[in-house]
Parts: structure tokens; sequence; C-alpha cells
């Protein structure tokens, strides 16, 4: 069309609009969910315990590099072992298979919201990420809605190399979301251990109010 001066592709604007790290200009939330819809889902999950409500979320059906990012549930026996924590399920898919299994076998629950479903419902998604105090995932859509609200997140990412550009190299954040944590797998380590240096990092982390703390 004679009236197009340029033209883009839209993967290309990231090298044009962020060239280095200093174009970022800060992380800060960008998205902003329903209050109400916050509040009754704040309110819903504080009565399942007093402890900090976790979201979890473990494996990626992103095509061509899912695998690759994927985890087993029963690999996260030290999430779920973190003490009078509430876990919520923020994994989209079918998977109540597995997270019966891990209940049953780390006697723990892991409440599944009726309510939310986050293939359909991305505003309800957004409130129901919105009500964690933190979230842990892998490298997922749960993460890039957590670091777009501003919820506290910590995703565990394959060795360096092996995952997507975005993350960058080596960095433990991220310029894209400000309260993101990357937690990223050495080579040749299971990610039984990986997740379990993110579960100490939620443990040490501020604001986090645990049951018996001083």
């Amino acid at each position: 069309r004679p009236d197009i001066a340029a033209q883009c592709r839209l993967p290309r604007l990231g090298g044009i609009l962020r060239p280095s790290f200093d174009h970022f200009g800060g992380a800060a939330a960008y998205l902003k969910a329903d209050p109400a819809r916050v509040a009754t889902l704040k309110q819903r999950y504080r009565t399942l315990g007093s402890g900090p409500v976790i979201g979890l979320s473990w494996f990626s059906k992103a095509g061509y590099n899912s695998e690759l990012k994927s985890t087993s549930l029963m690999d996260w026996d030290s999430v779920l072992g973190l003490p009078g924590a509430v876990f919520v399920n923020l994994q989209y898919g079918e998977c109540a298979a597995e997270i019966a299994a891990a209940e049953a076998k780390f006697n723990v629950r892991i409440y599944q919201d009726p309510d939310i479903d986050p293939l359909d419902d991305l505003d309800g998604f957004a409130a129901q990420v919105a009500a964690m105090d933190a979230v842990l995932s892998t490298s997922n859509t749960t993460v890039h809605m957590a670091g777009a609200l501003g919820t506290p997140v910590w995703c565990v990412l394959p060795p360096a190399g092996q995952s997507i550009w975005y993350w960058f190299l080596e960095r433990g954040d991220s310029p894209w979301y400000g309260s993101l944590r990357l937690v990223r797998q050495s080579p040749g380590e299971p990610w039984r251990e990986t997740i379990g240096r993110a579960a100490r990092m939620v443990r040490l982390s501020d604001g986090m109010a645990w049951p018996g703390a001083q």
C-alpha cells in the first residue's frame, strides 16, 4: 500500500524499543485485577489456613520447548513441605490426577478453585494470581501473569542457553517484571534440587507470615 512508509514484524519491536537493559526504565506492575474479585478470593483462601497463600504451577504446554520447562509435581516436595502454607493450584490444563497423587504422597492439600478457569476466564485468573502471597512456577503463562500484576513470583528455569530468550542469561531477576526472581537449573541438576532452592528462597523472603515464626 502506498500510504505505508514502513513495516515491522512484531517480534522485532523488542530490539528496537529495548536495545539495552538501560532502556527498560524499571519493571513496575502494569496490570490490575478486579479489586472486588481479588478481595473475595483472598477471603476464601484465608479460610484454608493462617500461613502464606502460595500458588503453584509446574508444567508448560508451549509446543516445541514445553518438555524443557515442565516438571512433575512429585518433584515439588520441598515446596509442599513449607510449614503452614496454604497451596492453591494455578496450573492450567488437566492435572487432577497428579494433584491427587501428590496430596496422598505428601499429606498436603492443594486447593483447586472451582470458580476459576485460567483457560476461559483471564480476568478471573488475574484476580486469583493477585490474591496469592507468592507464586512458584515453571516458565509458563502463570509467571507472566504474576509478574505483570506485581505478585511475588519465583520461576524455575532450565539451564542458561536452554530457556527462552526473554529470560536472558545468568540473571536472577527480570527487567520485564520487578516482582520476579529466576531460579536456574544447573547443568545436570535434577529439578527436585532446583525447586528446593526456590523453596528456601521463599522461606527466607521478607513479608511471608509463617505460623510460629519469630
